[in-house]
């Protein structure tokens, strides 16, 4: 993992600088249930893209990297929907 962050540090700055925005901005339109819903499928999809698109730039893409990224990004939008309600 160490070895990975070393190689791949600009996507990952990407990635925790997305979620960093997303979390804020889900907590910032609080108690506007309808854009909390919208953040709540965005961030997810951010989540989705860029899993998917850093496996397309280092070759590494398969179905079943596809399907856990799409697993875990609906596992995701799924809880913060659910916390809406």
């Amino acid at each position: 993992m160490k070895n990975q962050l070393k190689n791949h540090l600009i996507a990952y700055i990407f990635l925790i600088t997305g979620l960093v925005i997303g979390a804020v901005a889900y907590i910032h339109v609080w108690p506007n249930q309808t854009l909390m819903r919208l953040v709540a499928l965005l961030l997810p999809g951010f989540y989705f893209i860029w899993g998917v698109a850093t496996h397309v730039k280092t070759k590494r893409i398969s179905v079943k990297v596809v399907y856990e990224y799409a697993a875990i990004a609906l596992l995701a939008s799924v809880t913060l929907l659910l916390l809406t309600f």
